[in-house]
C-alpha cells in the first residue's frame, strides 16, 4: 500500500511537471495537492483490506509538501517551442504528424510527396512555407500555421521547398530542413527560406525533415551538402564539319577541343525555369558584325554560310536577372580559354579574325561567387589607324615614327558591337579646320601640314566608348591624351604633326594616359568699346571687362568689338535692339552696331567659321531698373524688349571650349539674360501690359521712353491719352469752359458746397459751362459733419443745389470725406453715422476720400464699399479695395484752367 500511494504521488508530480504552463500561481499547485490527497482517500476506500499505518501517513503527508515547495521552482521552467508537420503521399493521403527532426513522407517506396503542412507548438510567431509545384513552380504566396501547400487529388509533385520563421520565434532560433529527392537521396540542409529540393530535372520529393535550432548554435551538417540542385541553362553549337551537337548544361563544354573547327551558330535556352524572364544572346560573326539579339533557344550566328563565330554576349532579363548572373567562356584561336565573362559582357575576341571552338554557360546565383578567373574576358581591337600609307596600327600604338609630317589620319572601328561611327577632323595649315570624315578615309589630301586633330565617336558607341587620341608636335614631343572631339595639337604657332595615336576606352574607365597639355595655340584677345549715352566713346576694354557706366542712368548708344588676331579663321558679329528702331543687321569686326540718340536696349554677338568652333562667347548686360542680368552666349539675345530700358554697360568673354564659363555672382539682379515685356488682349478686347518681370501693371501711370500710358486697377490699358476727369472748385478761379471742352478732356467733377450750409461761389457759372459745352459731370460736397443728423442735412442741402441747378450728374454725386479741424478725431464708428444718414437721403451717393483715410478713419466694410473715387499722389495707387475712379495728381495743368488742378483717371 506505501509502495502504491508513492507512485500516484509520483505519477502526479510527472503530470505537473509536462502540462503545468509557465505561468502557475501557488494556489493552482495547492488544489493539485488537494486532488492527490482526494485520490489517496479515494484508493484506500477502494483497498478494505490493507491499513494504512500512521507513520506512512505522515510520509505522504511530507511528499506533499515537498511538492508545494517545489512549485515554484516548476514554474520558472521555459518550455521548449516544436515544429510539427505532416505529408500528403501518394497512395497514402495525408500522414499523422511527426516533429521536431522526424522523417515525413516515405523512404524506399518511390511516392512522391504532393503536399505539406507545417505548425509551431509552444513558441510565439509563426512558420511560413511554400513549395515548388509540378507544371506550376513555386507558389505565388507562403502558407502559414497548418495551411495546405501543394496539391491534393491532382498527382502533382513536390520538386522543392522554403521554410522560414516570423515573429518573436525569429529573433531565438533558426528553422533547418533537408529533403530526401528522387535520385538524388538526402540532400544538405537549407534554413530560413532556403531552397531545398530539385528544380528542372523533373523529381519528386520523397521525404522531409524539419527542426528549430536555438540561434547562435552551430549545426554541422548545414552547409556540407548541397540543399537544391537544378538544372538552369542549356545549349548547342553548329560546329563546321558536324552540325548541330546535342545539348550540353551548367558549365559543360559544348564545341570541341583540338580540331581546330569553328563555332557557326548558337542556341541557349533555361529549362524548367522557376522565374519569369527570358535568356537573350547575340553573337559577333565573320563579314557581319554584331547580329541582333535573340533568346529562348533561337538562333543566332549562320547555318550554311561557313562563317565563324568570333564573340558572345549573353544576358537573363526579368525576374531571373534579379536572381540570377550568368557567366560565360570560351575558346578562342590562338587564345585558348579566355577567363569568364558575365551578364552581357564581350567573350571572345574583335578585330583578329580569330574563330570560336568551343563554350562553357552556367547560371549563378546572386551574391555566389563567379565560377572562375573574370579577368580577361575577351580581347579586342577597337580601332586601326595607318600613317602615310605604311601599315595598318591597333589601339594605341604609334601611327609612324616622328622624322616625317603626318599627311593625313584615317582610324576606324573594328567590329563595332554597336550602332556609331568614328569621326574625325584635322586642322591644316593656312586652311583651318576641315570637314568631319568617317571610318577610315583619309582625311588632308591636300598633303598640307596638320598641326591639330579631333576625334570623336557617334551614335552608340559614344554613350558606351571614350575616344583618346594623342599627337607628336614637331620639335616639341607627345601631347597628353585628348578625349571625346576636343582639340589636340598645336595652332598657329608653326608646329604640325608627325605622329599620331588613337585608343577607344569604356565609359567611366582610366585614360591611357597623362591628359594633360594636349593643345595649344596662338593667342587671341577682345576688345571692346561703348558709346555713352550725353557722352563720347569710352576707351576699349578686354576680355571679360566692364564697358558704360552704372548708376548713372545714361544708356549705351553704340558699341564696337573685335578680336586681334585671325587665327583660328572667323569673326566676330553683332546686332542691336534700337529703341524705336528694333533689331539692326549684324556688324562684324570693330565696326559700330546703334545710333547716336538711340538708346540700345538689346544686343546678340556670335562667332563664325573656325572661331567659333574653339571658342564661345559670352556676355551680360547691365538694364536700367534691373541692374546686372545672367550671362548668355552664342547669339542670344541679352537685355530687354518692349520696355524702353537701356543697356548701361556690358562685359564680353571669349571663352575657349572647354573652358570654365562665366558665372552669375551676387551682383546679379536676375539671372535671366534676356527679357520681354508683353502685351495681352483678352476675348472684350482689352488689352494689359506685363513688365520684364512678368507683373501685370496695375493702376497706374507707366512710362515707357518717352511715352506714358495709363492702366485702370484691373490692369486695363486705358492708353496714352487718357480718360482722364478734372476736380473744379472755386479755388481754380475763372475757368475757360471752351478751351476745357476742347483740350480732350473726358469730364469735370464740380464741388457744390463745402458744408451744409455754404455753397460753392462759383457753382452757377461752372454748372452753365459744363452744360454749355457738352462736358460729362459729377458734383461732390466737402463735409464736415459729425453724426447722423449731419450726415441727412449735409445730402437734403446737396439736393437743393441739384434742384435749383437742374442737375443730373452722369459721373456721380459723391460725399467727399477728409480729415480737416472738424473732423480729424472722428473714428469709424462715427463716420458710419455721418455715411448713413447721407445716405439716407442719396442712396446713390458714392464717396471721395484718399488711400491712408481709408485705411484708418474710413476703415469699415459699410464705408470701404461706397468708395469709389480715391487719391492718391505716388506713381500708383496703392489702395486695396475696389474704386472706378483715382486722383493721382493735385498739381495737374489743363487748357482752360489757371495753375494746378486736381486730375484723375476715370477707370471704364
Amino acid at each position: 500500500m506505501k509502495n502504491k500511494l508513492l507512485n500516484i504521488i509520483f505519477i502526479i508530480f510527472l503530470s505537473f511537471v509536462v502540462i503545468t504552463p509557465f505561468k502557475v500561481y501557488a494556489e493552482e499547485t495547492n488544489e493539485i495537492v488537494e486532488e492527490s490527497k482526494e485520490e489517496i482517500i479515494e484508493t484506500e476506500e477502494t483497498t478494505n483490506d490493507e491499513i494504512i499505518e500512521d507513520e506512512n501517513k505522515e510520509e505522504v503527508v511530507e511528499q506533499q509538501e515537498e511538492v508545494q515547495r517545489s512549485a515554484p521552482m516548476l514554474r520558472m521552467a521555459p518550455q521548449t517551442p516544436s515544429v510539427l508537420y505532416t505529408t500528403h503521399v501518394q497512395n497514402i493521403g495525408w500522414q499523422s504528424y511527426v516533429k521536431d527532426g522526424a522523417m515525413a513522407g516515405t523512404s524506399g517506396r518511390s511516392l512522391r510527396l504532393e503536399a505539406i503542412k507545417i505548425k509551431l507548438d509552444n513558441a510565439n510567431g509563426n512558420i511560413l512555407y511554400r513549395t515548388h509545384i509540378q507544371n506550376i513552380g513555386w507558389e505565388n504566396s507562403f502558407k502559414t500555421s497548418d495551411q495546405v501547400s501543394g496539391k491534393t487529388g491532382q498527382s502533382l509533385r513536390l520538386e522543392a521547398i522554403e521554410i522560414k520563421l516570423d515573429g518573436d520565434i525569429a529573433n531565438n532560433y533558426d528553422v533547418y530542413y533537408r529533403v530526401h529527392a528522387q535520385n538524388f537521396g538526402w540532400l544538405g540542409w537549407a534554413r530560413n527560406g532556403e531552397q531545398a529540393g530539385t528544380a528542372g530535372y523533373a523529381y519528386r520529393l520523397e521525404g522531409i525533415e524539419i527542426k528549430l535550432i536555438p540561434k547562435g548554435q552551430s549545426f554541422n551538417e548545414y552547409g556540407q551538402k548541397e540543399a537544391y540542385k537544378y538544372k538552369k541553362v542549356l545549349y548547342t553549337t553548329h560546329v563546321q564539319n558536324v552540325g548541330w551537337q546535342s545539348y550540353t548544361s551548367d558549365g559543360g563544354m559544348a564545341g570541341t577541343s583540338g580540331r581546330s573547327l569553328r563555332l557557326e551558330a548558337i542556341k541557349i535556352k533555361i529549362d524548367n525555369q522557376e522565374y519569369t524572364g527570358d535568356i537573350e544572346y547575340k553573337t559577333h560573326v565573320e563579314n557581319i558584325g554584331w547580329q541582333n539579339y535573340v533568346k529562348n533557344d533561337q538562333l543566332s550566328g549562320t547555318q550554311g554560310k561557313s562563317y565563324r563565330l568570333e564573340a558572345i554576349k549573353i544576358r537573363l532579363t526579368g525576374e531571373m536577372a534579379d536572381h540570377f548572373d550568368v557567366y560565360y567562356r570560351v575558346h578562342a584561336q590562338n587564345f585558348g580559354w579566355l577567363d569568364w565573362a558575365k551578364n552581357d559582357e564581350i567573350s571572345g575576341t574583335i578585330g583578329y579574325a580569330y574563330r570560336l571552338e568551343g563554350i562553357e554557360i552556367k547560371l549563378i546565383k546572386k551574391g555566389e561567387s563567379a565560377p572562375g578567373k573574370t579577368d580577361k574576358p575577351n580581347v579586342i581591337r577597337y580601332v586601326r589607324y595607318k600613317s602615310n600609307n605604311k601599315n595598318y596600327v591597333y589601339d594605341g600604338a604609334q601611327s609612324s615614327d616622328t622624322s616625317k609630317q603626318e599627311e593625313f589620319i584615317n582610324p576606324e572601328l573594328v567590329g563595332p558591337e554597336y550602332s556609331g561611327s568614328i569621326n574625325y577632323s584635322s586642322y591644316v595649315s593656312n586652311e583651318g579646320w576641315q570637314n568631319y570624315l568617317a571610318n577610315g578615309k583619309n582625311s588632308n589630301n591636300a598633303n598640307k601640314k596638320i598641326e591639330a586633330i579631333k576625334i570623336k565617336l557617334t551614335g552608340e558607341m559614344a554613350n558606351h566608348f571614350d575616344v583618346y587620341y594623342s599627337a607628336y608636335i614637331y620639335n616639341t614631343g607627345w601631347t597628353g591624351w585628348a578625349k571625346n572631339d576636343s582639340q589636340c595639337g598645336n595652332i598657329g604657332n608653326g608646329k604640325y604633326i608627325t605622329s599620331y595615336k588613337v585608343k577607344l576606352v569604356e565609359k567611366n574607365k582610366p585614360a591611357p594616359g597623362n591628359t594633360n597639355n594636349t593643345y595649344a595655340e596662338a593667342a587671341i584677345n577682345l576688345t571692346y568699346s561703348s558709346y555713352v549715352e550725353g557722352s563720347k566713346w569710352q576707351n576699349s576694354v578686354n576680355n571679360g571687362q566692364t564697358s558704360g557706366t552704372t548708376g548713372q542712368s545714361k544708356s549705351i548708344q553704340g558699341i564696337k568689338i573685335n578680336t586681334n588676331k585671325k587665327i583660328p579663321k572667323g569673326s566676330i558679329s553683332y546686332s542691336v535692339h534700337v529703341a524705336y528702331s528694333g533689331w539692326r543687321s549684324y556688324i562684324a569686326d570693330g565696326n559700330v552696331a546703334g545710333s547716336v540718340g538711340r538708346n540700345i536696349e538689346a544686343i546678340k554677338i556670335k562667332l563664325t567659321d573656325e572661331l567659333a568652333k574653339q571658342y564661345d562667347i559670352y556676355y551680360r548686360v547691365h538694364v536700367a531698373n534691373v541692374g546686372w542680368m545672367g550671362w548668355t552666349s552664342n547669339d542670344n539675345k541679352a537685355g530687354t524688349a518692349n520696355a524702353a530700358l537701356g543697356i548701361e554697360a556690358i562685359e564680353i568673354k571669349l571663352v575657349k571650349k572647354g573652358d570654365p564659363t562665366p558665372t552669375n555672382t551676387s551682383d546679379t539682379a536676375t539671372t535671366d539674360p534676356y527679357l520681354e515685356a508683353r502685351w495681352e488682349t483678352d476675348a472684350k478686347g482689352n488689352k494689359y501690359y506685363y513688365d520684364v518681370f512678368g507683373n501685370m501693371v496695375k493702376g497706374r501711370t507707366y512710362k515707357m521712353g518717352n511715352e506714358t500710358y495709363y492702366f485702370g486697377p484691373t490692369g486695363i490699358f486705358l492708353g496714352d491719352k487718357n480718360l482722364e476727369v478734372l476736380d473744379i472748385s472755386a479755388h481754380n478761379g475763372k475757368v475757360d469752359w471752351k478751351k476745357v471742352a476742347e483740350s480732350g478732356i473726358y469730364g469735370v467733377i464740380l464741388r457744390v458746397a463745402a458744408s451744409s450750409i455754404y455753397r460753392d461761389s462759383r457753382l452757377p457759372e461752372n454748372i452753365a459751362g459744363v452744360k454749355q459745352y457738352g462736358i460729362p459731370y459729377g458734383i461732390y460736397i466737402y463735409s464736415y459733419a459729425e453724426n447722423y443728423e449731419e450726415g441727412v442735412g449735409y445730402a437734403k442741402f446737396t439736393k437743393e443745389l441739384m434742384s435749383e441747378f437742374d442737375m443730373h450728374p452722369t459721373l456721380g454725386i459723391f460725399l467727399d470725406l477728409e480729415s480737416n479741424n472738424v473732423t480729424q478725431f472722428m473714428g469709424p464708428d462715427e463716420y458710419t453715422e455721418v455715411v448713413k444718414g447721407f445716405y439716407s437721403v442719396i442712396p446713390e451717393a458714392e464717396v471721395y476720400t484718399y488711400t491712408n483715410y481709408a485705411d484708418t478713419a474710413l476703415n469699415t466694410p459699410y464705408i470701404r464699399d461706397k468708395i469709389t473715387w480715391m487719391a492718391d499722389y505716388r506713381s500708383k495707387c496703392y489702395y486695396e479695395g475696389s474704386y472706378k475712379m483715382w486722383q493721382y495728381t493735385s498739381t495737374g495743368t489743363n487748357p482752360g484752367v489757371t495753375g494746378d488742378v486736381d486730375k484723375s483717371i476715370l477707370y471704364r
